[in-house]
């Protein structure tokens, strides 16, 4: 059973985070250049412009490329940079948790992945020390999946209760 689930990464935070971070070094650098009176803040802002592109591109294919997908005994989720490949029988399927609105966790301090407004991807610790993989977004609830591995998982799948139910029915499965 192949299951992909959407994640939706690509959220109006963090669009504006992107768009921000593009816009405001060059109009800083311009705005800056202007002031000084030098003739030179178009093609200087247009050279911040260039230098910034590779990075502001690459976190926007991130933002495309994030999925969580069930397929055989595998649990795939994350994409481009930061993903996982967690087999089912290192899931903890019993102890999967649905966490909505006011009931969401927090995560702590991120140890290697992207926090941006909107979106977690990657290594993060939480408060009691764990590591924890996560791809969460800020608008769908997170579904906290422990493991028997050295880290936990959290996901925020478009569709949690069928999330968990496909997990439940392929770690049923024999391998």
């Amino acid at each position: 059973m192949n299951k992909v689930f959407s994640i939706h990464a690509f959220n109006w935070q963090s669009s504006l985070f992107l768009l921000l971070m593009a816009a405001l070094p060059v109009g800083i650098t311009w705005g800056a250049m202007r002031l000084a009176h030098a003739s030179k803040a178009g093609p200087l802002a247009l050279v911040i412009l260039l230098l910034i592109l590779p990075l502001f591109i690459g976190l926007l294919a991130q933002l495309f490329f994030v999925r969580a997908s069930i397929k055989g005994s595998v649990l795939r989720l994350g994409g481009g940079l930061y993903s996982i490949d967690a087999p089912l029988d290192a899931l903890k399927i019993d102890q999967i948790r649905i966490h909505h609105g006011a009931d969401r966790p927090r995560l702590g301090l991120r140890s290697n992945g992207i926090g941006m407004p909107g979106l977690a991807l990657g290594w993060f610790r939480a408060s009691g020390g764990r590591r924890i993989f996560a791809v969460t977004t800020s608008h769908a609830p997170i579904v906290v999946i422990p493991t028997h591995l050295d880290y936990d998982i959290w996901a925020s799948p478009q569709q949690a209760e069928l999330f968990v139910d496909r997990l439940q029915v392929a770690a049923s499965k024999p391998q």
